[in-house]
């Protein structure tokens, strides 16, 4: 017999092999599920063990979940029936629409509650955008329109775990929609818990806030509806990139950003609070902590893991965030009086923060009646602008609309008629604010100046 036929020959006999033993604890399945559920609903759980004396070696699942001391702990999960590994508690196991990760449900008396998502791509940022929505509003923790995630290691796989959200498919909506107007008049959104989630989009540049990333759900205890955001591991990217021809594209795509009437409301001044960097710090810092995490569990599998394992190791995300932050502050300052709050709404603080990717999703004139009802109007938006994307196809809100031109071998952006600003970092890396003014004379001369730091060149 050849030598590796006797090595493939001593493994088999020893996963067939029973082990005697009287002091190893494990938990059944179930039981592993459960405390998965209660963790990340942040309820109490007790870990109830089993004790086992004859059991075969391929029936045990080890698993490392995140300890309170956010370092890996080992749990032996006690599994003859290899639900786990081979799927079968996960019912059905399906690929989303449009995804490129298996995603499976766990289900608890006829109802979901877990996703486990198989190789995240980028595990940390989803745990850390979580995280984020919970620093700018903290009186909507109980009630986020986020999903609660986690990160676990089962059999040297990596898997995100999150609760299973309720809604219907923004996407679903408009292709029934489609087929029958009417059907839109039924949702009623509830224009605070819209504010906060489009705010919270703005700061986060998410990627792939596509329609099937988008669920509609009632809020609690109304007839109204709300946005449940899933799938938030491509948040915190850059605005603008070179695609591979070396054109100006932008990676920030979301479907909110198309509810045109409703960002175009009165924002209340409470909605953001107010010197926001100090609980920016110490989130920054739980992000440090995910990422370490993360790298013991890539250290179980000799750095096998295919994830990111440091998603704001060069900070741009931070940077961007603040410059954000601070755009926002000197909005309200500049339209707040003794008397009166400041009349500033979505819109400006979209055209503020984003200028480039602002003129994409609200240009001025729509191609569909004005007459229309509103939700139907943001529908065929988001149908003209981000519907049908996928990794394969570029949506036209990749395309930037703008001219260039350069200033002192700088890459900026035309101001069209009017004012306009725009971040030279977001371009070239320099991390320095240029301010643009730019009209035309009557005989179509364009005419413009420059500032930066706030004093003419």
């Amino acid at each position: 017999m050849k030598p590796w036929a006797k090595v493939f020959l001593i493994f088999v006999l020893f996963l067939q092999t029973p082990i005697n033993s009287t002091t190893d604890r494990f938990l059944d399945v179930d039981s592993f599920l459960a405390i998965c559920t209660k963790r990340l609903s942040n309820s109490s759980y007790t870990e109830q063990y089993i004790q086992l004396e004859n059991y075969l070696a391929d029936q045990i699942v080890t698993v490392y979940l995140r300890g309170s001391n956010n370092k890996p702990k080992e749990y032996k999960i006690y599994d003859p029936n290899h639900r786990l590994m081979h799927g079968q508690v996960f019912e059905p196991e399906d690929k989303a629409n449009g995804g490129t990760r298996i995603v499976g449900f766990y289900s608890l008396n006829g109802k979901r509650k877990l996703c486990f998502k198989k190789d995240p791509e980028d595990a940390v940022t989803e745990l850390a955008v979580g995280d984020f929505y919970s620093v700018l509003f903290p009186r909507d923790r109980g009630n986020s329109p986020l999903p609660a995630s986690d990160i676990i290691l089962m059999n040297g796989q990596l898997f995100s775990i999150s609760q299973f959200m309720e809604g219907e498919n923004l996407g679903t909506i408009l292709t029934e929609t489609e087929k029958n107007p009417n059907r839109c008049k039924k949702y009623s959104f509830h224009l605070e818990s819209f504010q906060r989630g489009a705010l919270f989009c703005l700061l986060t540049n998410p990627e792939d806030c596509r329609p099937e990333n988008c669920l509609v759900g009632k809020m609690p205890n109304s007839d109204m509806h709300r946005f449940l955001f899933i799938d938030n591991e491509r948040n915190f990217c850059k605005q603008i990139v070179k695609d591979r021809d070396g054109n100006m594209r932008t990676r920030v795509h979301c479907s909110l950003f198309c509810f045109r009437e409703l960002l175009n409301k009165k924002v209340d001044s409470h909605l953001l609070r107010r010197n926001l960097m100090k609980d920016i710090r110490t989130w920054e810092e739980r992000c440090g902590e995910y990422s370490e995490y993360l790298l013991e569990l890539s250290k179980l599998t000799q750095g096998s893991l295919k994830t990111e394992l440091n998603a704001f190791r060069d900070r741009s995300p931070i940077k961007t965030l603040n410059r954000k932050l601070h755009k926002i502050e000197a909005l309200f300052d500049k339209r707040e009086s003794r008397f009166a709050q400041p009349d500033v709404s979505l819109i400006d603080i979209f055209k503020a923060t984003m200028p480039k990717l602002a003129r994409i999703y609200l240009k001025p004139k729509d191609i569909i009646s004005e007459n229309s009802d509103p939700i139907w109007l943001s529908l065929q938006r988001i149908k003209n602008i981000d519907a049908g994307r996928s990794g394969t196809i570029t949506p036209p809100s990749s395309n930037v609309p703008l001219k260039e031109f350069k200033i002192e071998s700088r890459e900026l952006e035309r101001a069209e008629n009017g004012s306009f600003f725009g971040e030279v970092s977001e371009l070239t890396g320099v991390e320095k604010t240029v301010f643009v003014q730019g009209y035309y004379r009557s005989n179509g001369t364009y005419v413009r100046g420059h500032w930066r730091a706030g004093r003419r060149d």
